[in-house]
C-alpha cells in the first residue's frame, strides 16, 4: 500500500488528466511506458518516481506543487483534515465532486506554483 503523499499524487495526476481528457494511453506513450503501467499507478500499486512527475510537469504544464498537492506548497500547513487534492469551483461557489463522488478540496492553480 503506498503512503499519503503517493496517493495524493495519483490522485492529482487521474484528476487533471481526467478534466483534459487524456487518455491512460496517451500518458503512457508521454511517459515511455505502458498503459498498465500508468494503471497501476493510478491505482496506488506503484508510486510516480521523481522522474515521472518532472515529465508529468512538462506534459500537462503545471507546477509540480499542484502534483504533489497544496499542503506541501503552502508549507504543510492546512485548515482541514484529509490531503489537499485539485479540485474546481462550479457555478455558484459548489465544488466538483472527486474519482470516487468525495468533494475534494480546491487548489488555486495561481498560486500553486
Amino acid at each position: 500500500m503506498l503512503g499519503e503523499l503517493s496517493r495524493v499524487v495519483a490522485d492529482n495526476v487521474r484528476l487533471i488528466c481526467a478534466r483534459r481528457r487524456i487518455s491512460q494511453v496517451d500518458l503512457a506513450a508521454v511517459l515511455g511506458m505502458s498503459k498498465m503501467s500508468v494503471s497501476d499507478r493510478f491505482r496506488y500499486i506503484t508510486p510516480w518516481t521523481l522522474d515521472d512527475l518532472a515529465l508529468i510537469r512538462e506534459y500537462l504544464d503545471v507546477p509540480v506543487a499542484v502534483l504533489l498537492g497544496e499542503a506541501l506548497s503552502m508549507g504543510g500547513e492546512t485548515d482541514h483534515a484529509g490531503p489537499l487534492l485539485v479540485s474546481e469551483t462550479r457555478k455558484g461557489g459548489r465544488r466538483g465532486p472527486g474519482p470516487m463522488g468525495q468533494t475534494l478540496p480546491l487548489v488555486n492553480f495561481s498560486e500553486a506554483g
